[in-house]
Formats: C-alpha cells, sequence, structure tokens
C-alpha cells in the first residue's frame, strides 16, 4: 500500500488486534470500565472503534464512501481488509483509502479522549484524505516525460459526478498514458469513472459519454469489437455493484466539462479529485450544461 509508514503500522496494529481498545485491554488482564467511552455502546473493540461507534458513523456517513459488502458485527479488522483485498482489482485504491480513514478516526478518538474536543466528522475525513492524496502525489517519485511513440498513447480522462439537480457531487482528472486506441480509451473512460463513482460511495447512477460505438456497446445493442471486448465485460461486472445503473449517449457539447477536465489532466503526474466542490476551470460550463453524470 502507498501509505506513510506510521499508517500501515496502524493497520498492522488494527489487523493484530493490538490497539488499545476496551476489549483488548481486558485480554491482557487491565482492568477498565465496560463500554465504549464515546457512544456507550457495551463492547468497544477495534471495529466498533472505527466503523459502528456513533463517532465513526459521523465520519463515515459525511462522505459518500462505500465499500462492496456489508461489515458483520462480528467481524474483525483483519476480516474487512481480507475483504477489500478480493475487490482491489474492481476497485483499486479503496483499501487505502479504508485504512487512512480509519486511522484518522482513531487519531480523532484519542484527541477526543484525552482533550475532551471533537472535531465534525466531515473535518476529520477531510483532513484524512487531504493527508493521503498529498502523500501519494509526493512519494510517486520524479516525474518523468512520456514517451508516446506509434504504439503509445497520452490522453486526459474526465471525470464529473452531478445530482438530479445537475449540482456537482465530484470531479476528477486522470492523465493515462497506454497502448490503446482511440476507441479503447473512451471505453476506459467509462471503466475509470464507474470506479471512481463507487469509490465515493454512488448507489444509482446514468452514466453519460458521447461515444456512441461505446454506449451501444455496452446495452448490447451492437456486438463490442475484439478492441474493447475486455473493457466493456469489466463495465458489466462494475455495472452489478450499483443498487441501479444505466448508459446513455450524449452530443460532445452537452459534454463540454468533462473534456474541460481530460484537458487540464495532460498537465499531471497523477489523477486529481474535487470531492463535493465544483472545480473553478469548469463552473462556467456547468453552469451551461444541464447533463448529468458525462464522463470524457
Amino acid at each position: 500500500m502507498n501509505l506513510p509508514k506510521k499508517v500501515i503500522h496502524f493497520a498492522w496494529k488494527a489487523a493484530k488486534d493490538m490497539l488499545a481498545s476496551k476489549e483488548a485491554l481486558r485480554q491482557r488482564h487491565i482492568v477498565v470500565e465496560d463500554g465504549c467511552a464515546l457512544c456507550g455502546a457495551p463492547t468497544e473493540n477495534i471495529l466498533h472503534i472505527l466503523w459502528f461507534c456513533a463517532h465513526a458513523k459521523e465520519v463515515w456517513s459525511s462522505s459518500k464512501f462505500s465499500l462492496p459488502f456489508e461489515v458483520g458485527p462480528n467481524w474483525s479488522f483483519l476480516d474487512v481488509m481480507v475483504k477489500l483485498q478480493r475487490s482491489e482489482e474492481l476497485r483499486p485504491g479503496l483499501m487505502e483509502r479504508f485504512v487512512f480513514v480509519c486511522w484518522g478516526i482513531w487519531k480523532e478518538r484519542n484527541v477526543i479522549r484525552t482533550r475532551g474536543r471533537c472535531k465534525l466528522g466531515r473535518i476529520t475525513l477531510k483532513n484524512a484524505i487531504g493527508l493521503m492524496d498529498e502523500y501519494q502525489m509526493t512519494n510517486e517519485g520524479p516525474a518523468r516525460p512520456a514517451t508516446v511513440g506509434p504504439e503509445l498513447r497520452k490522453v486526459g480522462l474526465g471525470v464529473l459526478i452531478r445530482d438530479s439537480a445537475g449540482n456537482v457531487i465530484t470531479a476528477m482528472s486522470w492523465p493515462l498514458v497506454g497502448p490503446l486506441g482511440a476507441l479503447e480509451m473512451e471505453a476506459k473512460a467509462v471503466e475509470i469513472g464507474m470506479r471512481f463513482a463507487l469509490d465515493v460511495g454512488i448507489q444509482d447512477a446514468v452514466f453519460e459519454s458521447d461515444a456512441l460505438e461505446i454506449v451501444n456497446a455496452i446495452q448490447g445493442i451492437v456486438a463490442p469489437c475484439s478492441s474493447i471486448l475486455l473493457i466493456v465485460e469489466g463495465i458489466h461486472q462494475l455495472a452489478c455493484l450499483f443498487r441501479s445503473c444505466c448508459f446513455s449517449h450524449t452530443k460532445r457539447q452537452g459534454n463540454i466539462p468533462a473534456h474541460i477536465l481530460a484537458q487540464f489532466s495532460s498537465s499531471l503526474v497523477s489523477y486529481v479529485a474535487w470531492l463535493e466542490t465544483c472545480p473553478s476551470h469548469i463552473e462556467q460550463a456547468c453552469f451551461q450544461d444541464i447533463s448529468v453524470a458525462p464522463i470524457s
């Protein structure tokens, strides 16, 4: 995992049940009072602290983060990590995000217990995600210019997610270099957009693309050509993770904000995401564009 050593060490201790929860302390024959120190629940184990406690729930509910499974009341932190590992292929980076937010919850909980002050859940979440993004962007190594030849293309992908009223929920610019043709790049854009939507907790979605051939292939109107067959199959697998999901074609002029995001990514080394805010450089285009959830 591309995480700071202190966060990896935290995850290792949580998986080994070595964090100082009251249940763990009692197992070490240390006398402590019963019940969660923050919410009063009868049991305070690791997963309660990081997932079921009212304080943890406030943090998770303030995000659009969702797990591709239901966490059982008798699970351990290790059980969750094993499940996340199995989901990593379909939702890369999900485990890192989960661990970093858990670390933020644990850190803030210790502050509350020692100082008695509590931040809002959304502030704890924002701080944790911000630290993770900052760390990962500065620990990718020095940027190297991409070598783009006849078999390797560099493109930018833009993803914009809106609610039913057209308000921007989140956006992303993603630079992509790969041995893919134009059609494959368009299909890959849809796949990446779906993974991003899952990461931010979207359950019901309408995905729009201005690539008619891709939309028709996904909908089964036409058979996908061999170059995009595997990508389309992956899109169908991702679609099963949503509560409801459909695909729609939009004209290019109705997809302008996503294309601006794609152009912006040409100057990036890694992806950039804007959570619960509209990037300033697409505000005007979003105001003029009423389409929902465009993907470029």
